[in-house]
């Protein structure tokens, strides 16, 4: 977010850093859940867990998962655009500031 901000504005940057973080964060939990299941023998010593997961992926996973991780990518990324667009306009010191540490307190809008 505060590499892009000042590029693109508030709403855009956080539209792009949530599309990162979510799809970086599906990408590493499967990356888990697949190293999980290939270190987990079954009971003989094989590994038919795996083997049925792969082919369940190639068969269904790719035409299902794919596009709803899309889809929850995309959304994520709009509600991510909408939220700091909104305080953009309405408390600008709630988001980010390149430059101000998040122990610097904001400046104060009382006056």
């Amino acid at each position: 977010y505060l590499a892009v901000v000042s590029k693109m504005g508030p709403a855009r940057a956080m539209a792009v850093a949530t599309a990162i973080s979510q799809a970086a964060a599906t990408v590493l939990w499967a990356v888990l859940l697949l190293l999980s299941v290939q270190l987990t023998p079954d009971v003989a010593g094989e590994h038919e867990v795996a083997h049925t997961v792969v082919s369940v992926w190639h068969r269904v996973g790719a035409a299902v998962v794919a596009p709803l991780l899309l889809l929850a990518v995309a959304l994520e990324a709009l509600l991510g655009y909408g939220l700091a667009g909104f305080l953009a306009r309405v408390r600008p010191e709630l988001l980010p500031v390149p430059g101000r540490s998040s122990r610097e307190p904001a400046p104060d809008r009382t006056n």
